[in-house]
């Protein structure tokens, strides 16, 4: 099928040079390309759904309807790059199990994969653990939060201040 869908189609005629002069004749190699070409239409045309069939109208060789489909789908994998990638970006967890969250993460790159746009790996690691980084700096304030009000009620509202404060640095360094 390779060659068909190429273009290396023979030409339509030959010279042949049987007699005295030269004359053109018909190809009989170009007579059976054309036929098996006309059973690849045939495969492609039906195999295709009523929507992008309709875009290969007008189109008479195996070379030019898969050109046709190439172009179509090559600009929809862009558009859909460009929206997976939109998505990556705009992740959110929401009420989410985490495990559902990175598996949707997931999804996406393989999404890309699948359409030949590949997502780094640092990328994707950054995508899904910035909303991973706020849950457990939520956590951690939570914590602190309960914590020092503990200590606020067994120390006072200074110590528990001069807590917090150190707190704070250790958590930046």
């Amino acid at each position: 099928m390779a060659p068909f869908l190429n273009h290396l189609s023979p030409s339509l005629t030959i010279l042949t040079t049987d007699t005295q002069s030269a004359r053109s004749i018909p190809n009989p190699d170009h007579a059976s390309w054309f036929i098996i070409d006309q059973q690849i239409v045939s495969i492609l045309t039906t195999t295709l759904t009523e929507n992008i069939a309709q875009l290969t109208i007008g189109f008479d060789t195996s070379k030019a309807i898969w050109d046709c489909l190439e172009r179509h789908f090559s600009q929809k994998s862009v558009a859909s790059a460009t929206n997976l990638k939109m998505q990556l970006l705009d992740l959110n967890k929401g009420t989410q199990s985490i495990d559902t969250y990175l598996h949707h993460a997931k999804s996406i790159a393989d999404a890309l994969i699948s359409i030949n746009k590949p997502v780094p790996d640092e990328d994707l690691i950054i995508a899904t653990l910035h909303v991973l980084a706020l849950i457990i700096l939520c956590f951690v304030l939570s914590s602190l939060k309960i914590l020092l009000s503990q200590i606020s009620l067994n120390f006072g509202l200074e110590f528990s201040l001069l807590m917090l404060n150190n707190l704070v640095l250790l958590i930046l360094l």
